[in-house]
């Protein structure tokens, strides 16, 4: 126990004494995501654009699986009006303002949950430490073995 107490694991800008933790592991939890869709351009030329879903619109939206990670700020624009976002040819995400929309858009189509993972620890001083694997620059498994090694001397 005393080779423990001067070290520490480095976790981005914390810094934990070894000697502290009390326990620590990977668990996961669900988080929300907005769906990044693509724009998918139609002709509009004669009777075609009668048969066209948007028939104002010469762009339809299809969600391919491209998410992004949705912050407060988003969420609460979103609440207050669901518009879709996709990214445009330039590669920036932008949203989409039809110029006909004929349905409401849902919540669904515009936010998708994903199983994030994270590690997880405990100090016997009662603080306790999140690190998601989606909002860290380290690996949480590489830390994790980490800690199994210098706690399991």
């Amino acid at each position: 126990m005393d080779e423990k107490r001067g070290k520490f694991i480095v976790l981005g800008k914390k810094r934990i004494k070894i000697g502290n933790i009390k326990n620590y592991g990977i668990s996961s939890s669900m988080k929300d995501y907005e769906k990044i869709y693509k724009p998918i351009e139609h002709s509009k030329r004669g009777l075609a654009r009668l048969f066209l879903k948007y028939p104002f619109n010469n762009i339809e939206l299809v969600w391919e699986g491209e998410t992004e990670k949705l912050t407060e700020d988003r969420r609460l624009e979103l609440i207050g009006s669901c518009q879709k976002r996709y990214r445009n040819k330039e590669g920036e995400i932008v949203t989409f303002y039809p110029f006909y929309q004929s349905t409401e858009t849902t919540w669904d189509e515009i936010v998708t949950e994903k199983e994030i993972k994270y590690l997880y620890i405990t100090t016997f001083q009662k603080d306790n430490f999140v690190f998601y694997e989606d909002e860290v620059e380290f690996n949480i498994f590489d830390k994790c073995k980490e800690l199994d090694n210098l706690l399991c001397i």
